[in-house]
């Protein structure tokens, strides 16, 4: 795990302007919109635009994740990929990879609901999900199932290597947001802020899943 995880950061840093391109430009605006609605969104009777909100999200989120796919994938195979060939090479498989994310999100985040470890477990089984959809060319169910086929015996590794890249990505939010007022003005700025960098961060999860899921493969499959 910890060979994965320099790995997958060295990749990360190698990689960085890429995959600032292929997510900030869509995760910026978002986030912007969603703080200049903060006060809107926490309004009970908005129900329905804080519904809207989630789903323009995902299907925000849908893209530059389908497209940050492609271009690890890509990369890794010594292929050069520009964040826009990325993009639209995701434009034929966005939808699925939306119906994708929402389906594993249901259920992880029932999951979470039940005492937070179920969730946390299923988060691991559905990590090469994504792989399978977007590479392979998978439906989302059949995705969905072979995800959690091909992470048996390798769920210590991948909750493992989640949980490290969480605390690293979360820690630091939760230390700056102690200081802060939730109802101030400052407060939404740096949520903002936050979310911005942390879409381009999370990338890690999938760089990290990514790496796990061709070692498994290469294990699998020698002469590949």
């Amino acid at each position: 795990m910890s060979n994965f995880l320099r790995d997958s950061w060295r990749f990360f840093e190698n990689n960085f302007a890429a995959l600032a391109w292929i997510i900030l430009p869509i995760a910026i605006p978002l986030e912007i919109i969603m703080a200049l609605l903060s006060n809107t969104m926490a309004d009970d009777s908005q129900a329905g635009l804080q519904i809207l909100l989630i789903v323009v999200s995902l299907a925000a989120s849908a893209i530059y994740g389908a497209a940050t796919i492609i271009y690890v994938d890509a990369a890794v195979g010594g292929e050069k990929v520009t964040p826009l060939q990325s993009w639209w090479a995701a434009k034929d498989i966005w939808a699925a990879y939306l119906l994708l994310s929402v389906l594993a999100m249901v259920v992880i985040v029932l999951g979470l609901s039940l005492l937070i470890v179920p969730g946390i477990y299923f988060a691991g089984k559905y990590a090469f999900a994504g792989f399978e959809l977007v590479l392979n060319g998978q439906k989302p169910l059949e995705s969905l199932q072979l995800s959690w086929t091909k992470t048996t015996g390798l769920m210590p590794c991948i909750i493992g290597g989640g949980l490290i890249i969480s605390a690293l990505l979360y820690l630091p939010y939760f230390g700056i947001a102690e200081l802060l007022d939730t109802d101030a003005p400052a407060f939404i700025v740096f949520e903002a802020l936050f979310n911005i960098v942390y879409a381009l961060f999370s990338s890690l999860y999938t760089i990290f899943a990514y790496r796990v899921y061709i070692d498994a493969r290469q294990a699998a499959h020698p002469k590949d």
